[in-house]
């Protein structure tokens, strides 16, 4: 659930941050804008591709104590490109407002 809404306000958020480079065009933007929006872009890519086969791994393993840690890790990498987005635009704009 974590995952989806992060991805869902990463993917939100990219669509409108993308306007920041208007102004500048997207050749002669300083990297204060360029970096956090390609790191938002790196996690949209990555989305469709990590996060449905770490729920599944982490769905997908057994129920016993022994495999907690790896359920655990599996739901955390799971999450990782939706935060990649929303880290993207926490530093857009405090770097490059």
């Amino acid at each position: 659930m974590l995952a989806a809404f992060l991805t869902f306000i990463g993917v939100f958020t990219l669509g409108f941050a993308v306007m920041a480079t208007d102004s500048c065009g997207p050749d002669n933007c300083s990297s204060d804008i360029t970096v956090p929006l390609d790191l938002m872009g790196y996690g949209l890519y990555a989305s469709p591709f990590v996060t449905p086969v770490a729920l599944v791994a982490a769905w997908a393993l057994p129920w016993r104590p022994r495999w907690a840690t790896a359920r655990r890790w599996a739901a955390a990498v799971a999450v990782l490109p939706g935060l990649t987005m929303v880290t993207g635009l926490f530093l857009l704009l405090t770097l490059g407002g």
